[in-house]
């Protein structure tokens, strides 16, 4: 017989959160904090451009890593391509070319980068709409659903559409804060507020299913992501995964 405590924390265990997705969760808002702290300095140095550099040299380090030498080398890449961005600023700066270090324009350096990232996810959800293509959200819908029904078509369509203007409508807000507001406000919105409302509007479409779809239609959290991992992200499109006909009943292999 197994002990009679061991039930209630197995079960415990299972409704704790993975250890990996907390420290995903913590990596975010440690990132979130450190671009508005860059933001907001009225005499940046050098190292206030090394939050805006990350991601990049991740993205890159998980593009070509991923093909060379898998996931260590992806790591190794993009910590390698971090410290020759990080000793390039470190010899510029003192070199001279403190004009890149503004105030202004470390401003403008993160607005920058903000605008890609959001242009990146607009095109991954905007250019599934076009004729002849698969939504992004109905891909993913496919890989959870045999069946795809004309109601959940129509329904991951829109979802589709929701998305890509909310993204637009994210950086059209931003944009005009980044031009009229002060520092501080815009810097709050772009790396605090703007997050949270896309998590925001996650959460609440995930429970507007409840709604808006029928029993069997519906896709729980847990389901969803894991259908977001399977699409290649690094292609920016979902076509490539599931192709659904025109009349629509189901996903086309």
């Amino acid at each position: 017989m197994f002990p009679l405590d061991s039930v209630p924390a197995t079960a415990a265990a299972k409704r704790r959160p993975p250890l990996r997705a907390m420290l995903k969760v913590l990596a975010v808002l440690a990132y979130a904090a450190l671009v508005f702290w860059a933001c907001v300095q009225p005499e940046p140095r050098w190292w206030t451009l090394l939050p805006m550099l990350a991601p990049l040299a991740l993205w890159a380090g998980a593009v070509l890593g991923a093909r060379m030498a898998g996931r260590a080398g992806a790591i190794l890449l993009a910590v390698g391509m971090l410290a020759v961005l990080a000793g390039g600023l470190a010899w510029l700066v003192p070199a001279g070319h403190d004009g890149l270090v503004q105030p202004q324009q470390v401003r403008l350096y993160y607005f920058l980068q903000e605008t890609l990232l959001l242009g990146l996810v607009f095109w991954a959800f905007a250019h599934t709409l076009r004729a002849g293509q698969t939504p992004l959200c109905t891909t993913m819908a496919g890989v959870v659903h045999p069946v795809l029904t004309p109601v959940l078509l129509r329904y991951t369509r829109g979802v589709t559409w929701l998305w890509a203007g909310a993204i637009a409508l994210i950086w059209l807000v931003s944009a005009v804060l980044f031009v009229f507001a002060t520092p501080a406000v815009w810097a709050f919105f772009s790396s605090v507020l703007s997050p949270l409302l896309m998590v925001a509007l996650f959460v609440l479409e995930v429970l507007a299913r409840r709604w808006l779809l029928p029993p069997g239609e519906q896709t729980g959290l847990a389901q969803t992501l894991r259908a977001m991992r399977t699409v290649d992200w690094r292609s920016f499109s979902g076509a490539a995964h599931t192709r659904v006909d025109d009349k629509g009943m189901e996903p086309l292999r």
